[in-house]
C-alpha cells in the first residue's frame, strides 16, 4: 500500500507540520497523548525485536541439551538443511528475514499511526483555535479573515483524512480478518503444545497481534473524538457577539458538518 500510494503518502506528509513546540502541545493539551504515543512504539518496538532473541536462544538451547540442529519455526527447505555445513546458513537465512519482516512492521506502524497522530494534534489545535477567536469578536476584519483561514485549515485536514483512508483502508481490513485468524491458530497451537517453546512462541504471537490491532484502534476512536470535540471548540467561538448573519450561518454550517465525525 505505501509503495503504490507514495506520492499520496508524500502529499500528506508535506501538508502536515513537521514538528511542534513544547508549548503548541501544550496548547492544544496533547502532550501526554505524544509521551503516550512515544510509549507504545517503543514498547512494540522492543517487544517485536525480542523476538529474535528467541530465534537465537531457542535452537541454541535445542542444540546444547539435546545435540539436534533445529530451527525456531517449521520450515522447509530444497535440501538437508541441518547438514553441519549448510545448518549456519539456513539459520541466518531465517534471522535475516525474520529480522527484515520485523523491522518493516515497527516501521509501517510507525508510518501508519504517525500521521493519525499529526492528524489528532492538528484538530485539536484547531479546536483551540475557534475558541479563541471570540478574543477578536470585536474586530469584524480580523475575525473574518482567522476565521476563513481556520474553516480552510478544516476543510483540508478532511481531505487529508479521506486521502489516508483511500490509502490504507485496504490493508486495515486485510489486518484485521488475517489477525483474527492468526490469533486463533496462535491460541490452538499454544493450548494443544506441550512443548514450554512453543506455548511461549505462542502467547508472544497472539499479544503482539493484538498489540497492532489496538493501536489502530485505540488511534482511531482517538481521531473520531477529535474531531467531535470541534463542535465544542465552533460554539465557543464568540459567535453571539457577532452581527454579520452570513458568518453566523457559516459556523452553523461548520457545525452540522462536524457533527458527523471524522473516521
Amino acid at each position: 500500500c505505501i509503495f503504490w500510494n507514495l506520492d499520496n503518502i508524500n502529499s500528506i506528509v508535506a501538508s502536515l507540520p513537521q514538528k511542534y513546540t513544547k508549548d503548541q502541545l501544550n496548547a492544544a493539551k496533547v502532550d501526554n497523548l505524544v509521551k503516550n504515543f512515544k510509549r507504545f512504539l517503543r514498547g512494540y518496538f522492543y517487544f517485536n525485536t525480542s523476538s529474535l532473541v528467541f530465534l537465537v536462544l531457542q535452537p541454541l538451547t535445542e542444540l546444547i541439551r539435546t545435540g539436534n540442529r533445529t530451527f525456531p519455526f517449521s520450515v522447509t527447505f530444497p535440501f538437508d538443511a541441518t547438514r553441519i555445513e549448510i545448518f549456519p546458513f539456513a539459520f541466518a537465512w531465517i534471522f535475516a528475514v525474520h529480522g527484515i519482516y520485523t523491522m518493516a512492521l515497527n516501521l509501517d506502524l510507525n508510518l501508519a499511526c504517525g500521521l493519525i497522530v499529526v492528524i489528532v494534534i492538528e484538530l485539536r489545535m484547531l479546536s483551540e483555535k475557534f475558541r479563541n477567536l471570540k478574543d477578536l469578536a470585536s474586530d469584524k476584519k480580523v475575525y473574518q479573515e482567522q476565521l476563513k483561514e481556520t474553516i480552510d485549515r478544516y476543510n483540508q485536514l478532511q481531505e487529508l483524512v479521506q486521502k489516508y483512508q483511500a490509502i490504507y483502508q485496504p490493508a486495515f481490513l486485510t489486518n484485521f480478518i488475517l489477525s483474527s485468524f492468526a490469533i486463533c491458530f496462535a491460541a490452538f497451537v499454544g493450548s494443544t503444545s506441550l512443548s514450554i517453546d512453543n506455548l511461549l512462541f505462542s502467547a508472544a504471537c497472539c499479544i503482539a497481534i493484538m498489540y497492532q490491532v489496538f493501536m489502530q484502534c485505540f488511534l482511531g476512536q482517538m481521531l473520531k473524538d477529535a474531531s467531535e470535540e470541534l463542535i465544542d471548540g465552533i460554539y465557543d467561538c464568540g459567535w453571539e457577539k457577532l452581527e454579520d448573519l452570513k458568518v453566523k450561518k457559516s459556523l452553523v454550517l461548520m457545525i452540522l458538518r462536524a457533527q458527523k465525525p471524522t473516521t
